[in-house]
């Protein structure tokens, strides 16, 4: 399985970072593969929430495997 490693830098505070971290929706400005979060209840990930990630790679549909 390959990897993907990024670095950055930023003034936030770590309030500002989570945020941007943990809204699907602002995940969404930064994030380089567009996706969907399908299953999840909820506007902000958090310790314990479950949802599924389908995202398109060169226009082909990748998903995490759905868990029972």
């Amino acid at each position: 399985m390959a990897e993907w490693t990024a670095t950055a830098r930023t003034n936030a505070t770590p309030e500002q970072l989570l945020e941007v971290l943990t809204h699907p929706e602002k995940i969404r400005r930064w994030s380089p593969v567009d996706f969907d979060v399908e299953d999840f209840e909820g506007s902000r990930l958090a310790a314990g929430t479950r949802g599924r990630v389908i995202g398109r790679l060169a226009g082909v549909s990748v998903g995490e495997p759905s868990r029972s």
